[in-house]
């Protein structure tokens, strides 16, 4: 008898117990929605997707952050209560997702293009031209942003 207490009924749902936990997401998400504003669904919606698609492919998480990055002025305008330097939470996100889908297939890899040594070269310059100038914090923001550079350039 296929009733509910056979043991086909239960392992069949045994095997689609990965769902539950995205059914219980969606449905949150869904009751999250039909609270906020248009505008702010929209940009949590985009940024759920970027977020997914990035795990799957580092690129568009790195062509987000690149369009996120200019937008900020509108951001702070439009929606204040948004990071004013979302480009890099995204590019930091992108990065930890991409560690993340390397730790889990256990193939994290960093390959090296050609370029990767003279680009390295030219951050250890910049390091050292750091040594005697005359606003250290901005030399170190652009020297993270080249860092920033050189791992996007590594990553993908």
């Amino acid at each position: 008898m296929g009733g509910l207490l056979s043991s086909d009924f239960w392992g069949a749902w045994r095997a689609r117990a990965y769902m539950l936990p995205l059914i219980l997401a969606a449905v949150l998400t869904a009751l999250l929605l039909i609270r906020l504003p248009l505008l702010e669904a929209a940009v949590l919606l985009s940024v759920a997707a970027v977020v997914v698609a990035a795990f799957f492919e580092p690129l568009v998480g790195i062509g987000a952050a690149l369009f996120a990055g200019p937008l900020r002025a509108w951001l702070s305008a439009e929606l204040p209560h948004i990071p004013p330097q979302i480009g890099q939470y995204l590019f930091v996100l992108t990065v930890g997702l991409w560690a993340v889908r390397g730790l889990l297939r256990r193939d994290l890899r960093l390959p090296l293009p050609p370029l990767t040594f003279p680009l390295a070269l030219f951050l250890s310059v910049g390091l050292l031209s750091l040594w005697s100038a005359a606003d250290p914090w901005a030399g170190f923001l652009e020297l993270g942003k080249w860092a920033q550079l050189a791992l996007c350039f590594i990553i993908t």
